[in-house]
């Protein structure tokens, strides 16, 4: 029993080392062929993948830079939590455009501390808000002496005064209302 159990592992090492030296012997054949056509795919792989990322960043476009879009108000009248809009005077695309127009050479100046809350609403930090990308704002009475005028308030849930209440035509002031 012994003798044929040496037998059967003499036979099978040695059919083990040809299978494997014929495994070996056909890899390092067919390696060298595979090497000559894998250097051609890696070489057109890179350049695709070069080309594909030039594609790729003509065809991105640049996001556009957010919007914070600022209503003129009529004066709401009435106290916080109370007061309702019942006219939007005129749209200005931007708080650049806002602050371009009633900047300091004009009758409607703005003070620093309104120019900033302005700049926290369109961004929603320092407890301001806008509501979809606009700010409302009036030119209004405060202890006696007008100002311009952020109320939270008036940016409260779903208070999308645009859709809600009617716009002054550009006729009424010679101001352009226009819809985005």
């Amino acid at each position: 029993m012994a003798y044929s159990l040496l037998k059967v592992a003499t036979l099978g090492g040695t059919a083990a080392a040809a299978g494997g030296g014929i495994a070996a012997g056909a890899s390092s054949m067919f390696g060298s062929q595979e090497e000559l056509t894998e250097k051609p795919k890696i070489k057109n792989q890179q350049e695709e993948t070069v080309d594909a990322t030039a594609a790729k960043k003509e065809s991105d476009p640049v996001p556009p830079k957010p919007s914070c879009i600022i209503w003129e108000a009529k004066d709401p009248g009435g106290s916080s939590g109370s007061r309702q809009f019942s006219e939007l005077l005129e749209r200005h695309e931007s708080k650049d455009a806002f602050f371009q127009k009633w900047g300091s050479s004009s009758g409607r100046s703005m003070d620093p501390s309104f120019k900033t809350e302005i700049e926290n609403a369109c961004k929603n930090e320092g407890g301001k808000t806008n509501v979809n990308g606009r700010v409302y704002v009036w030119w209004g009475t405060v202890s006696n002496q007008q100002k311009w005028i952020y109320a939270g308030d008036m940016h409260k849930g779903d208070h999308d005064w645009e859709t809600k209440i009617p716009k002054r035509s550009s006729g009424d002031t010679g101001a352009s209302v226009s819809r985005a």
